[in-house]
């Protein structure tokens, strides 16, 4: 559902998953995404924050899939920030990912010409939020 845009159905089973399952960081991920769709902003902040705190009980700080998930929820709050037009938050954000981003490097857990690139467009968006 949340590949075509169908955020609200995809809502109805997530929150299912969530009352019902033991917590995954996926499915706060996943719902974060949804919510940030919906335009529902201050949920999508909500909702990643537990997310995160899911993923300090589910991984060890310096685990590889701690880090990525932190990636990946940094993403959702700096694209929040962003449309929020909390420019400081947003720019919070971006520093902590490229942070990750290089220990994503440094371990070799993604392939270094992708890390490459989303470190450029990192930079890009550095910029733009430093320059408003």
């Amino acid at each position: 559902y949340i590949e075509n845009g169908e955020y609200q159905q995809a809502l109805l089973y997530l929150e299912k998953a969530l009352r019902n399952d033991p917590p995954y960081p996926e499915i706060y991920l996943m719902s974060a995404t949804c919510h940030y769709g919906l335009s529902d902003l201050e949920k999508a902040l909500s909702v990643s924050e537990k997310g995160l705190e899911v993923v300090d009980e589910a991984f060890e700080e310096n685990r590889p899939e701690s880090k990525l998930f932190r990636m990946k929820f940094s993403s959702i709050r700096y694209q929040t920030h962003k449309r929020m037009g909390n420019d400081r938050r947003a720019e919070n954000e971006l520093n902590l990912i490229k942070d990750l981003l290089k220990y994503c490097l440094e371990k070799k857990l993604l392939e270094e010409s992708l890390l490459q690139e989303l470190a450029k467009q990192i930079d890009v968006d550095l910029n733009e939020v430093k320059n408003k």
